[in-house]
């Protein structure tokens, strides 16, 4: 079972735009089986398929993203600081 707001990856492709291995984010826990997922772009927009942002699937194809899976945030690692200094 997954947790509300866990980011989850889709073993296969949903729809023309919701593809399989896209990241996505529990909205809601409809039952043991069941969610509410929304999937986000870089830039922080949702995709989007027929005027939908989020997705109502079954938990077979979702599976916990591990932790060596995150990418750095857009434009790189943050900043080092040093004090209270940026380097």
């Amino acid at each position: 079972m997954f947790k509300q707001y866990q980011s989850v990856i889709l073993t296969e492709d949903i729809n023309p735009v919701i593809k399989k291995g896209m990241v996505g984010v529990i909205l809601e826990i409809w039952d043991k089986d069941t969610y509410k997922v929304e999937f986000v772009k870089d830039d922080a927009t949702n995709h989007m398929f027929n005027g939908k942002a989020t997705f109502t699937l079954k938990s077979n194809v979702l599976r916990v993203k591990d932790c060596s899976e995150y990418r750095p945030p857009v434009g790189g690692p943050p900043a080092s600081i040093s004090g209270n200094a940026l380097i």
